[in-house]
């Protein structure tokens, strides 16, 4: 009897210590989860049709067909294999691709959870977990359809087993950490820099290599195994393909100017963190770099690193989304070192509603509500059917928009080329950007498709924030407006023209029909 009672005293204990955990993951979860339904399109709404076109496309052909028959010759193909399976388990649809990043981003925020208490204890942990969790560039990233967070986890489940590893089971959870590490590089290649971070960790506290053992020769070789499998057999298969885009991405090699460092690099950290964490995580860098402990040497070398990588090998915003985990936890040592519980509150409480916030703002601005491609599908289907609809686009368009539109009008014949629509016999269609255009919507053959655009709503103000590209994560002005009663909450949904669709025989015609 004292034993069973004893038992649920430690089994109580453990489930109110793991609830803020278990919250925090839920809240993680649902944040990303909400309108996972929503059409592609907004931020990389590109990267999003693309990647579900490219696993769709072999849902009707055996497994295998992933490595044997790829096209895509820039990454890996590890993201592909999880929508295929998530589309084999629960049908193709935005929701069921989007449930793979989400997984991702909960998972992600997990594993940040668990390198941190092995570095700096448990409390530091839930800080870095509530950080990540609610982060506007990992919420936004973390339920886009592109590859990104799955290596990012990829690279903290490693980390985490590999500092489990100087713990107990040595050659074991190096195994592991090597397999995890394996799984990133098969997603997506920057993932294989953990590697070389470890080592400078290693030798920054021992110059003697003594930590370089068996166990960390396992550690270092298996990552290699898996990819190597996928680029030998297209270095066989299809050399010339892959030796092609894998030189083009590493073409992307510039150096960095002043512009780009205050514009792109401190301007979209200060938007990916929220302003006010933005501010904590500096602070909290600025305390790793005065006390530089073994632990903060990892955390500032993962930073350095990845930084590094953005500056000189790929200026893309969303290749700083590895930083993100090991900023939260140099914001957490920060709060973590207030010895004032009132200052705790405070600093830990405003930075996180101001994040959460920005976090719905994001969504709000560059994700809910893009469904003018949907609609255009609606459109040209009613018009010209399934069989004899052509819509010629411009380069820049196709650039831009092309996979999206093959993923809603898979029936259509789309081209860059007139020559290829003209005289075929079908209803030819000239689709831009309803701005570029700028075409009279009462003009025959003229329509304007439009989206919704969802304004997060709270005390009856309409809160909106203009995204300032679909590419990155700085925000334009913030508008605040007075619409409504003081307990109206929610989203205001206001629809707004973004591309014009144009009839070009009745176009015209109408234009023929003028100049008589």
């Amino acid at each position: 009897m004292e034993k069973e009672t004893e038992f649920r005293r430690i089994a109580s204990l453990a489930s109110r210590e793991n609830l803020p955990l278990a919250l925090i993951l839920i809240g993680s979860f649902l944040l990303r989860a909400y309108r996972m339904g929503e059409a592609f399109g907004g931020f990389h709404g590109f990267n999003e049709a693309f990647y579900t076109l490219y696993a769709q496309k072999y849902l009707a052909r055996p497994i295998y067909a992933l490595l044997t028959e790829a096209t895509d010759f820039n990454n890996p193909p590890l993201f592909s294999y999880l929508l295929f399976l998530s589309f084999k388990l629960f049908g193709v649809s935005e929701a069921s691709a989007r449930l793979v990043p989400i997984v991702f981003a909960v998972l992600a925020t997990y594993f940040t959870y668990l390198v941190a208490v092995k570095l700096y204890g448990r409390r530091v942990g839930l800080l870095s977990a509530m950080l990540v969790a609610f982060n506007p560039a990992f919420v936004i990233v973390g339920r886009n359809v592109q590859i990104d967070i799955v290596f990012v986890c990829f690279i903290l489940i490693a980390l985490y087993y590999y500092l489990k590893s100087k713990e107990a089971a040595d050659l074991k959870n190096k195994c592991l950490a090597g397999l995890f590490l394996g799984l990133g590089i098969l997603a997506k290649q920057p993932a294989i820099l953990l590697l070389g971070i470890i080592v400078l960790w290693e030798i920054s506290r021992d110059w003697n290599f003594t930590w370089f053992k068996k166990s960390f020769l396992c550690f270092a070789l298996i990552p290699f195994l898996l990819p190597l499998s996928w680029f030998i057999y297209h270095l066989i298969a299809n050399p010339k393909r892959l030796i092609t885009e894998q030189t083009i991405r590493a073409g992307s090699i510039r150096p960095p100017n002043l512009l780009f460092f205050q514009k792109y690099f401190i301007g979209e950290s200060f938007w990916m963190f929220s302003p006010l964490v933005f501010v904590l995580v500096v602070l909290g860098i600025g305390l790793l770099l005065y006390r530089r402990n073994h632990s903060d040497k990892l955390i500032l070398l993962t930073l350095a690193v990845y930084t590094s990588f953005y500056f000189f090998f790929h200026q893309h915003t969303y290749y700083l989304l590895p930083i993100v985990p090991f900023a939260c936890i140099a914001g957490a040592t920060l709060i973590d070192s207030m010895k004032s519980r009132l200052i705790f509150v405070f600093v830990l409480s405003i930075p996180l509603i101001t994040s959460v916030f920005y976090s719905v703002l994001l969504l709000a601005g560059h994700k809910y509500g893009y469904n003018h491609f949907k609609n255009l599908a609606m459109v040209v289907e009613k018009e010209a059917g399934t069989k004899s609809a052509a819509i010629l686009i411009t380069d820049t368009f196709d650039a831009e928009y092309g996979p999206l539109v093959e993923y809603y009008l898979p029936w259509a014949k789309v081209t860059t080329k007139e020559d290829v629509v003209f005289g075929k016999g079908k209803k030819v269609y000239f689709l831009a950007p309803w701005w570029v255009l700028n075409l009279d919507p009462s003009s025959l053959g003229v329509q304007n498709i439009s989206r919704t655009m969802y304004l997060p709503t709270a005390f009856g103000y309409v809160f909106y924030q203009a995204p300032s590209s679909d590419h990155y994560f700085a925000q334009g002005k913030l508008k605040v407006v007075k619409v409504g009663a003081f307990t109206d909450f929610g989203f205001t949904r206001v629809k707004v023209p973004f591309l014009t669709l144009v009839d070009l025989d009745k176009y015209k015609r109408s234009i023929e029909a003028s100049n008589r």
